[in-house]
């Protein structure tokens, strides 16, 4: 019962994360640009996932500081845009990703995941500079 559980929690993240990508791709798309759709949407939630992980990372640093201080930031985003290109961009999964993604034709439903998405976004970037600022004072004070 337990695998079961976990097995069905990592699917429906894997949902939710490809939900967010077609969502990206469908906005980007929605101001006439169908040049990179697919580019911007990966680029974007490689971003996202970034601020994510920065601000946990942020999180364990203030709370360890003088045995933990994470100095390569810009190496863990290169790891999620690479991470992400093979999910997405590999063999051009993206096309079969956005295709088979099935959005509800539900007007409710398509303003409750619109919320959900910038309720995520505005989440990650505020953790992400609340975080930031936090570690930022405790370096300066201990300088």
């Amino acid at each position: 019962m337990q695998i079961r559980v976990s097995k069905t929690f990592f699917i429906m993240i894997k949902r939710l994360y490809y939900l967010l990508f077609v969502k990206f791709y469908k906005f980007y798309i929605s101001f006439g640009e169908e040049d990179l759709p697919h580019f911007f949407s990966m680029s974007l939630l490689s971003l996202l996932v970034y601020f994510n992980i920065a601000a946990i990372f942020s999180y364990i640093e203030i709370r360890l500081y003088p045995h933990f201080y994470l100095q390569y930031s810009i190496d863990i985003l290169v790891v999620v845009y690479i991470i992400n290109y093979f999910i997405f961009m590999f063999k051009k999964r993206y096309v079969s990703i956005v295709e088979n993604t099935k959005l509800s034709s539900n007007v409710l439903k398509k303003y409750i995941a619109a919320i959900a998405i910038i309720f995520y976004i505005i989440l990650s970037v505020s953790m992400w500079v609340y975080m930031g600022a936090e570690v930022r004072s405790l370096n300066l004070s201990n300088k």
